[in-house]
């Protein structure tokens, strides 16, 4: 008889797990189903995977290709003080606060920026202790680089997410920095001057909308990264003082290379950046990008409506805007 029961409980429970296992695998479809839709109107023909560089694109009746022309680099900051060297625990790396793809146009030497928000809701995936992949899940996409273990793990993780949220754009390399590299890089580089556009006074008084001022020490971290998490949406704001300190710290490592003789290999060890930072650039990538003319006036971001989660701030992708960026940044009209 308890043999019996046994059994019954036994079947109950595997049951309820084959349900839940049916669910969870009918959600996904259906979000990427319902992905997928919201792009018909516009009847896109999408590539995937490594194959996306060589595909054709049809979009609301005209032909894009590719621009091959573009190397994409995954620029991640790490809001963390340990070295981004090291391995960690899954969840104890740190997320990304920060998180910019800059696109250089390798024929034009221009570059541009696309800037996503660190709580853009998106598939992320998660990994064990040995770093091997779990599960695949919803959340902000800052998550995907704690989900990693550190170092190659997570910035090649951090990737994957960001390429896979961008319909599948290559992304050509990375290159992270943790918080100790804001203060360090900026003062090497003996200050990084800026006008502010928007007003940022709660941040910092001095910090008035018009006034142009240098950030030295401390007050760079805190530009770059001081926010009332309290408040919904504060990370907007300072998403663009983010972005008006990134064009002013380019014109300023440009005018510091330019000083050091244009050689990067004596900047980098100069600025102590293997102390701060963890990248898969070779040291000729990083200078070849500093020789690029970069687009102020082009800096994007992600499309999206930001609303407050039961814990933290969430940003809903305007999937058809955000396809309609992706062809304007990275593709060119192929002419009948």
């Amino acid at each position: 008889m308890r043999s019996n029961t046994k059994k019954r409980k036994q079947i109950i429970i595997s049951i309820a797990v084959l349900v839940i296992a049916i669910v969870l695998v009918a959600g996904y479809f259906v979000k990427n189903a319902k992905r997928n839709a919201a792009l018909q109107t516009g009847n896109v023909s999408l590539g995937s995977g490594a194959s996306a560089e060589s595909n054709i694109v049809h979009y609301k009746g005209k032909t894009y290709q590719y621009n091959k022309n573009l190397m994409n680099v995954l620029f991640l900051g790490i809001d963390t003080t340990q070295n981004l060297s090291q391995t960690n625990m899954p969840g104890e790396a740190g997320q990304s606060d920060c998180i910019l793809v800059l696109s250089m146009d390798k024929q034009k030497k221009t570059a541009r920026i696309l800037q996503i928000s660190r709580d853009t809701m998106t598939d992320i995936d998660t990994y064990d202790v040995a770093g091997k992949y779990v599960s695949t899940i919803q959340a902000q996409i800052a998550l995907q680089y704690a989900y990693g273990t550190g170092e190659k793990s997570s910035c090649w993780a951090s990737e994957k997410a960001v390429s896979r949220l961008l319909y599948d754009l290559p992304i050509d390399g990375y290159f992270s920095m943790n918080l100790n590299g804001i203060t360090a890089v900026n003062d090497a580089l003996g200050g990084v001057t800026l006008t502010l556009s928007e007003d940022a006074t709660n941040v910092d008084p001095t910090f008035k909308a018009g006034s142009t001022i240098t950030l030295k020490g401390d007050m760079a971290e805190t530009f770059v990264r001081k926010r009332d998490i309290t408040v919904s949406g504060s990370n907007l704001s300072r998403m663009q003082r983010q972005t008006e300190y990134i064009r002013a710290l380019f014109h300023t490592m440009q005018e510091y290379m330019h000083q050091n003789g244009n050689d990067f290999q004596t900047v980098y060890n100069k600025l102590n950046l293997d102390s701060y930072a963890f990248t898969d650039l070779s040291m000729y990538e990083m200078q070849t990008m500093m020789s690029y003319d970069f687009l102020e006036q082009e800096i994007e971001t992600v499309p999206g409506t930001t609303k407050a989660g039961e814990e933290h701030d969430e940003c809903y992708v305007d999937e058809e805007a955000l396809y309609d960026l992706i062809i304007q940044m990275f593709y060119t009209e192929v002419k009948e």
